[in-house]
């Protein structure tokens, strides 16, 4: 038996199938590596830190029963508190001394130069909440603060 092919035979049903699974595949790969529709990786890590370090901040508060603020400079965002004059100094827990968030594309209610401040008993001094939205688009992240409980929040 001649197991020669004519030369104007074609392709079999199995080539055919198996180039077609070759292309799914490589579709597959290429759609799971395309960004989705989520918000700037950066912008996600720096809402869940804020959102840390003000947890952060309202248990220092509960543990030594002194205030807190979050001040707006303008440029970033520092964790301050009050010192023996009255006057706002960086915060004296050294990690939350260190924070400088950047508020470079970041909506928020406070103004510059504010401080939103926490008493020793979680009261803030306004009745507006600390509010600040990272990221554009459909699904920016944003952190909601009321003195006392922190919360994130997906889609503004």
């Amino acid at each position: 038996m001649n197991t020669r092919r004519r030369a104007d035979a074609g392709v079999s049903l199995i080539e055919m199938l198996i180039v077609l699974a070759l292309f799914g595949v490589v579709a597959a790969g290429v759609a799971l590596s395309l960004p989705g529709p989520s918000r700037d990786t950066s912008s996600e890590v720096a809402a869940r830190g804020l959102a840390a370090h003000l947890e952060r901040a309202v248990g220092l508060t509960l543990a030594n029963g002194t205030g807190f603020g979050v001040l707006h400079t303008g440029e970033n965002l520092r964790f301050v508190e009050r010192d023996a004059s009255g006057q706002w100094q960086l915060h004296s827990d050294p990690p939350l001394a260190r924070v400088k968030l950047s508020v470079e594309g970041v909506r928020m209610a406070l103004k510059e130069t504010e401080v939103f401040a926490v008493s020793d008993r979680l009261i803030p001094s306004t009745s507006t909440p600390f509010r600040a939205e990272f990221g554009a688009g459909p699904r920016p992240l944003t952190v909601h603060f009321d003195g006392a409980v922190v919360r994130l929040e997906e889609g503004g």
